[in-house]
Formats: structure tokens, C-alpha cells, sequence
């Protein structure tokens, strides 16, 4: 999931700790700067009190403070600095602030100045957010990330009633305690009604919360509601009846994006969500894990509704070939050069079907991993125009063997490749060799992990002129021994590779 970008973002040079910032300081003295702030670079107090006390600090225009990076009584010191004024971005990853660093960090002259604000398990709780939300009023924020903290709807309350947020375009809520009431108070906020994204992942909705954003932020581009895998929470995001509540409004926001992964839909939801006029405006659809069926399947196909649809997963959802068999026939799909269909039990007759459609042929990246179907319908797929302008195809777990590989190698229709994942499909080095032959010239990333290859498929390949742009190659998982590794990791044909992966032997 693409999180919110500011428009013409601004690339900054980036520094590590007090003394890369000093040299940068004397060598652009114009310039803002972008801290990295590592453990090892604010492991004592005397290093974070001399970056503290230096004026240059008043240059670093964006900070990201890593895991471990800074404790209690070091955030006090950094965020207490008369110098950390200019700041428009401050992320903090997995740092304990506890309430001394959030004290400081709540009455810092920056933080009303803050563009970006990113909390990700630092152990805020409710007490130390509202400190931190009174703090903000008056400011300036457009984005705003807190996730994995021990966070309820005190916090979403005390978020509502912050005009600091009145310019907020971006919230961002991970794993926190929010609850329906939190979310109905976000959504009648008079402060909120600028956001146009809104990401809720493992966030207990209920069809109160689902309900209470249908009936307001009209302005809302990108929507996320998503639940994590079955047996990782205890709860569902949203329900059935929430998704209808959803597609109630006849007066669609202005969707671009939505993302409803892991929300079980089922068939009947699916078909609602599709003739909704919420959909109408979606460039990109996220359905993954949410059980459509073939039905499902079927619902999205036959919707004119989606004809603007540019990304769609569905992988995960359980539709089988007929599912399949109906995505591929539709005509209302045939602006998508995006789709993932991994998991989905896709056999021989699936692929095939996706491989003679003459509506998918504008497909870019193309995802059909972890689905069992065999050699001759994806050596269809890959003679297919449906490949004319696919640049990246993903198709581990597929039970291929070397006849799939040979396919590729002498398919008219996979010039443009660019990215090629075959992990653990058993190629062999007959499969390998046959790639070995083939003509890639643009390609930049080749996986071929547990392929069942030895030295002989590798050499092959690293003897082939097929790969002029390679730049990845991933072999983890092979046959290969010690001797093996060390001769490839100084082969001539794999020296101008950026990234070579070879198997651990101490795995």
C-alpha cells in the first residue's frame, strides 16, 4: 500500500548524526537537510546533547529517529533544543519516548511547524497524546502516522478537537484502539473535513465507524480498511453490513484508491460494492483476502462501473478458474495494467482463459504466484499478446518445470520484461539453460529461488548474453556447494551485477 506523497516533494540531501551534518552544513551552506539518527549515533547523552546544542540543527528540515535510537531522558535533551526549530517532518520508529520525551517533544517550537508526524510504537498512550495534540494547535500538519501504541478513543477525541489538524490531507491509523466512537469523533470533526486519505489498518471499525465515514469527508481520494490475516487479530475491521453502509451514499466521494484487504465481503457484498456509485472514480481496487468466490468474480466483471479501473488485486480470493474465466471475458476490465491474482487455485483452464483474452492486453505487472497452473497453460501465457506489455510477471509457485522456462525464452511477447520472479517452480537446469537462450533485453531482476538448479543451469545463465541490463539475480535455495558459491561470486559474467544472491551454506 502506497502511503500518502506530498506533491512536489523535495529531495533533500540526507545526513547520519552530528558530524555528517556538520560537514554538510560547510559544504552547502543554503542548504535543509534530512538526519538520520541511528542508535549509534545517540547511544550516549553527551552525543545528543552536543547535537542538541549545535546551531546547525536548525538546517535539518526532516528527521527519522530509528528503533533504539533515543530513550526517555535523551528525547528530553533533543526535542528541549532551541535549535530544533525548522523541522517539517519528524518520524520516530520504535523509540520508548516515555512521558519526559513527549513532554519535551509536546511544548518543542517545532513541532507547531510540523508538516509530517510519524509515531510508530513509542509508547504513547492517551494521557501523553492529548499533551501532544494541545501542543499542535495552531499548526500546520498534513500527514499524520501513529501505529502499534496503546492508543483509544480518548486520543481520537482529543485528535478531533485539535485545529492543528484543519490542514490535515493524510491520517494514517495502524493497530490502535480507536473503536467506533473514536472514529465517529474523527469523522465529525470540523477539522477533518480536508482529508482526502484515510488508511485504518487493523482498526476495529465497527458498522458505527464504517457508517460514520460514508456519511462524511467528502473530500476522501484514498481509503483504507483493512484487516490483518485470519488468526492474527481478533476482530474483523469491518463487517458485511459496514461495506453496505459504505456503498449507501448516492453522492460517491471522489475515490481514486480503495483498499478493503482481508475484510470478508463474500459474493453478495462484493456484487453491492461493484454497482455502487462509490466506485465509480476508482483508478485502483484492493480486494485482497476478502472471499469473493466465483461469484464475486463475477460481480466485479460484469460491472461497467469499474471500466476506469487501472489496479486491481484480488489475490487470495478464492475464485478458481471460473472466477478467472469471467475477469478475463470482461469488457469493463480493460483499462487494468495492474492485476494480482495469486492464491487463488487457478488452474490450467484459468490461465488459459487469461491468456486468449483480448480485453487484458494492456496489462504492466501481472501476479499469478502461488497457483497450481502447470506448463501448458503458462507456456499459452507466455506466446499470449496478452504479455505484449507486461514488464513485471510474478509467477512462483506455479508447478512449473523447464518447458515454461523454454516458453518464455521463445516467446515473441516478453521483450519488455523487466522484473521475473520463477521461485520454487523446479526448472532444473534444463529450465535454466533454456533462459540462458532466450533474449531479455531489458531485463533488470531475475528470481529464480529453489528452482531445483545446480552449477550447471547457473553457469549457464551467467554465460548467456540473454541478460545485458540484468542487475538482480536471487539463486538462494539451489544446489549449489561452497566451492560453487565462491566461484560465481567472482564470475566474470556476474560482475556487473548490482545484487547477486547465493545460498547461505550456514543456513
Amino acid at each position: 500500500m502506497q502511503g500518502y506523497i506530498p506533491e512536489n516533494d523535495v529531495e533533500l540531501r540526507k545526513v547520519r548524526g552530528l558530524s555528517e551534518l556538520l560537514q554538510a552544513a560547510r559544504e552547502q551552506p543554503d542548504a535543509r537537510f534530512f538526519m538520520f539518527l541511528h542508535r549509534r549515533d545517540a547511544r550516549r547523552l553527551r552525543d545528543v546533547r552536543a547535537l542538541a546544542a549545535a546551531p546547525e540543527l536548525a538546517r535539518v528540515a526532516r528527521l527519522r529517529i530509528t528503533r533504539g535510537a533515543l530513550n526517555e531522558e535523551r528525547a528530553c535533551v533533543l526535542f528541549s533544543s532551541p535549535h530544533l526549530e525548522n523541522l517539517e517532518l519528524l518520524n520516530i520508529d520504535g523509540v520508548e519516548m516515555g512521558r519526559p520525551g513527549f513532554a519535551a517533544l509536546a511544548s518543542s517550537p517545532s513541532l507547531p511547524k510540523l508538516r509530517f508526524l510519524y509515531a510508530v510504537d513509542t509508547g504513547l498512550n492517551d494521557d501523553l497524546a492529548a499533551a501532544l495534540f494541545e501542543g499542535l494547535s495552531g499548526g500546520r500538519l498534513e500527514s499524520l502516522r501513529l501505529g502499534d501504541d496503546a492508543i483509544g478513543t480518548d486520543t481520537a477525541r482529543a485528535m478531533a478537537s485539535c485545529d492543528g489538524l484543519r490542514d490535515l490531507v493524510a491520517l494514517h491509523v495502524y493497530d490502535e484502539g480507536f473503536g467506533p466512537a473514536g472514529i465517529t469523533a474523527l469523522c465529525g470533526s470540523p477539522h477533518l473535513v480536508g482529508l482526502e486519505h484515510l488508511y485504518l489498518e487493523e482498526v476495529d471499525l465497527g458498522d458505527e465507524g464504517v457508517r460514520a465515514i460514508a456519511a462524511s469527508l467528502p473530500n476522501l481520494r484514498v481509503l483504507a480498511i483493512t484487516s490483518a490475516p485470519p488468526g492474527v487479530t481478533g476482530f474483523a475491521c469491518a463487517s458485511r453490513e459496514g461495506i453496505r453502509a459504505l456503498c449507501e451514499p448516492e453522492t460517491p466521494k471522489p475515490l481514486e484508491k480503495l483498499y478493503l484487504d482481508g475484510v470478508d465481503l463474500g459474493a453478495e457484498v462484493a456484487a453491492t460494492l461493484a454497482n455502487a456509485p462509490l466506485v465509480d472514480s476508482l483508478e485502483l481496487l484492493w480486494l485482497s483476502g476478502t472471499n469473493l468466490g466465483a461469484e464475486g468474480a463475477r460481480a466485479l466483471a460484469s460491472s461497467p462501473r469499474l471500466s476506469g479501473l487501472d489496479k486491481l488485486d484480488v489475490s487470495n480470493c478464492g475464485f478458481g478458474d471460473d472466477g478467472l474465466a469471467a475477469l478475463a471475458a470482461s469488457e469493463h476490465l480493460s483499462s487494468l495494467t495492474l492485476l494480482y491474482l495469486g492464491g487463488n487455485d487457478i488452474g490450467p483452464a484459468g490461465l488459459r482463459a487469461l491468456a486468449y483474452s483480448e480485453h487484458l492486453r494492456g496489462l504492466i505487472s501481472l501476479h499469478v504466484r502461488d497457483n497450481p497452473v502447470g506448463d501448458e497453460a503458462f507456456s499459452a501465457l507466455a506466446s499470449s499478446p496478452v504479455m505484449a506489455n507486461v514488464t513485471r510477471l510474478w509467477a512462483g509457485e506455479c508447478g512449473l518445470g523447464s518447458a515454461s522456462a523454454r516458453a518464455l525464452a521463445e516467446s515473441a511477447h516478453v521483450e519488455r520484461l523487466l522484473v521475473l520472479s520463477l521461485s520454487r517452480n523446479a526448472l532444473g537446469d534444463e529450465g535454466l539453460r533454456a533462459l540462458a537462450e532466450g533474449a531479455f533485453p531489458g531485463m533488470e531482476a531475475l528470481d529464480l529461488r529453489f528452482c531445483d538448479a545446480s552449477m550447471a543451469g547457473v553457469l549457464a545463465l551467467a554465460e548467456s548474453g540473454a541478460w545485458p541490463e540484468l542487475d538482480e539475480l536471487d539463486l538462494y535455495g539451489n544446489t549449489l556447494d561452497a566451492e560453487h558459491v565462491a566461484e560465481l561470486e567472482t564470475h566474470p559474467g556476474f560482475a556487473r551485477l548490482g545484487r547477486l544472491v547465493l545460498p547461505r551454506l550456514d543456513a
